[in-house]
């Protein structure tokens, strides 16, 4: 059992909704009949961790001015958290800038495509994909969360102070009850800024993936066509039906090769900031790790979690990005498999053309880059995760 497209339309509002919430604009492709009361509070929360989330991140950019005595380890850790959130403000008003084609993405997806063809084992792999993919990377995100509020609270149980998050107040000098207080409000708003974080991660994760299976979906359409010699139809009825098929089959490609370019537009600064937050916050934490005087579980957690984190994500985007390449060259093997040796005649040397020109125009590898040179892929992932440790390698060594 599959998803039906009613299933699948339904699977897909939820996700959107929970992206309106986390404070993203609400993608839906059209008008949702909600009632008054449930409006408005959908609105209220969105609205709520947009301007935590906005205020949170300017007391944190406000903490270069005030922050004068911050050791080492705290500015590095004030620098890699300054830089990573500047870089998803960066991408919210990519995705807000980009509302409009985000619709058209999600119409395609939901209407235009699945209204042609629309193959239930695909949906149900893709949305369970979907799933998997988006729990996976807020879960590491808010154990990551998770792990400083705890690392923070041992020191201040220790007689040291609890500084989960560095703001522009208080001052890691400051020991009074006020700034404690200030500190833990700080943390609490630092939850609800990954709650806008999920938002990105989300529609940047179910974007890609839910647009690397319109290629499966297409491989069953061309599949299914050799279905169409089986019916009870003389020859030439088979023969115009299935040469009507490959003209819409051929159709849908051109839109999901158009659909693709209109994603690689939408997310770029999205997946262009989430490889540079990859080296950059991978160096950093390799840095902290190498200079730690105390290696102990509750020191080394929230470092790995920060790593693991960004790896997760970056993983997520590249693979998923790199399924668009791997599932466009199959294409070719669908297209072969469509039907066509059972035409006859004028129709069999017609078809045969159609077939080796579209078999040679799918068998051309589909490669997506970010940032307009930085090309995504599964090779290109463990390039990137490499580069990583020889930039930390490189300026270590050279300083000891």
């Amino acid at each position: 059992m599959g998803l039906t497209k009613i299933q699948q339309e339904n699977k897909y509002h939820s996700i959107i909704m929970f992206v309106y919430i986390c404070g993203l604009p609400h993608f839906w492709y059209k008008d949702v009949d909600w009632s008054p009361r449930k409006k408005n509070l959908l609105k209220f929360a969105s609205k709520f961790i947009n301007h935590i989330g906005n205020l949170f991140f300017i007391t944190e950019l406000l903490a270069y001015f005030t922050q004068k005595e911050l050791d080492e380890q705290q500015f590095s850790f004030w620098f890699g958290c300054a830089f990573t959130h500047t870089m998803c403000i960066s991408a919210i008003f990519s995705l807000v800038y980009h509302k409009k084609n985000i619709e058209s993405l999600i119409t395609r997806m939901i209407v235009t495509i699945p209204n042609i063809h629309h193959d239930e084992e695909v949906s149900e792999k893709m949305i369970k994909k979907c799933f998997l993919y988006v729990l996976t990377s807020i879960s590491t995100l808010n154990l990551t969360v998770l792990f400083h509020g705890v690392k923070a609270s041992k020191e201040y149980m220790n007689g040291g102070i609890f500084l989960p998050v560095i703001t522009f107040w208080p001052k890691t000098s400051d020991l009074s009850t006020a700034a404690t207080i200030g500190r833990f409000v700080a943390y609490i708003m630092w939850w609800i800024w990954v709650a806008r974080v999920s938002g990105i991660l989300t529609t940047a994760i179910i974007l890609t993936i839910c647009s690397s299976h319109l290629f499966n979906h297409l491989q069953t359409y061309f599949k299914k066509m050799s279905t169409i010699f089986e019916e009870n139809l003389t020859i030439d009825q088979k023969q115009q039906k299935y040469e009507a098929s490959m003209k819409v089959a051929f159709k849908m490609h051109h839109d999901i090769l158009n659909h693709i370019e209109v994603l690689i537009d939408v997310c770029n600064v999205t997946y262009g900031g989430q490889i540079l937050m990859n080296v950059s916050i991978l160096t950093i934490m390799m840095f902290q790790l190498a200079s730690l005087e105390h290696f102990s579980i509750v020191e080394i957690l929230p470092h790995i979690m920060i790593m693991i984190t960004v790896l997760t994500v970056t993983a997520c985007y590249m693979w998923s990005l790199g399924d668009v390449t791997i599932e466009s060259a199959e294409l070719s093997n669908a297209i072969y498999m469509s039907g066509w040796e059972n035409c006859q005649n004028d129709y069999s040397i017609k078809m045969r053309r159609l077939v080796m020109i579209a078999m040679t125009q799918t068998q051309k590898p589909l490669e997506t880059k970010t940032l307009g040179l930085i090309p995504v892929s599964h090779e290109s992932y463990v390039s990137i995760v490499k580069a990583s440790y020889s930039i930390f390698s490189l300026i270590f060594y050279n300083n000891t």
